[in-house]
């Protein structure tokens, strides 16, 4: 058998301390653990909060987008309307601007035979 040095040998005082010590670890492990637990809870908490503002962060998106279409639409056809009235307006302009050259004409021909006339002699 080997030499054994008694001096290095647990006593009943090293296993009650020791066991003193373990249960202290544990007390505060346990501490941790319900920290933990609750930091559990408050992240699944918070994962909540964020995927429901990220679902009315959705609706809003969506209903931004419906509202601007919408205007975007009326906007169109305003100046679909618009345009068919500057249509009109322009094809207007066209023809007046026809029969104004037509009566202008007209009117300096009757200004040349009116001159003709006053220039001859009165019977």
């Amino acid at each position: 058998m080997e030499n054994v040095n008694l001096e290095n040998l647990a006593t009943k005082d090293d296993f009650n301390n020791l066991s003193v010590q373990i249960k202290d670890i544990s007390q505060r492990v346990d501490g941790i653990s319900q920290r933990v637990d609750g930091m559990d809870k408050k992240i699944n908490n918070l994962t909540d909060k964020v995927l429901n503002l990220d679902t009315k962060i959705d609706n809003v998106k969506n209903d931004l987008q419906d509202q601007m279409t919408e205007k975007f639409d009326k906007v169109l056809e305003s100046n679909d309307k618009l345009a068919g009235k500057m249509d009109k307006i322009l094809l207007e302009t066209a023809s007046h601007s026809v029969f104004y050259k037509e009566h202008k004409e007209i009117l300096d021909d009757h200004e040349e035979r009116i001159k003709i006339l006053e220039l001859q002699p009165t019977v």
